[in-house]
């Protein structure tokens, strides 16, 4: 029983932590001594044509990819809890549901950080 537990634990807590650290630091363009096409981040050919792009479109998701970090620390506790208190039911299909409901959540921000920073980018050729 301890093994699931880690698991899931591990498993949405790397994936919140990760969220967090895009949401948080991806929109400044720069971490430590780390430039933008080497952050975690929506990696498009759009954003990472230049640094402007790369920050408008994370300016433009932080909030979203912040409530996917608490989304993900969420099915965490959910998972703990459906484990410790012996849910008899398909406790993989609730992970699976819960990971894919995240990474979903994420594609859509993907998507929507690539249109912001291709609209930046038609702007700058005009």
């Amino acid at each position: 029983m301890l093994i699931p537990v880690i698991f899931s634990f591990f498993v949405f807590e790397t994936l919140s932590l990760l969220m967090y650290v895009i949401a948080k630091y991806a929109p400044k363009g720069e971490f430590l001594s780390i430039d933008y096409n080497s952050m975690p981040g929506i990696m498009t050919p759009n954003t990472l044509r230049t640094r402007e792009s790369w920050v408008a479109a994370h300016e433009a998701t932080s909030t979203l990819n912040f409530f996917i970090s608490i989304y993900f620390t969420f099915s965490a506790a959910v998972m703990i809890c459906l484990i410790l208190y012996g849910y008899s039911g398909n406790r993989e299909h609730v992970f699976a549901y819960l990971l894919f409901i995240g990474l979903g959540l994420f594609g859509v921000s993907i998507i929507y950080g690539d249109r912001v920073a291709a609209q930046l980018d038609k702007k700058d050729v005009r």
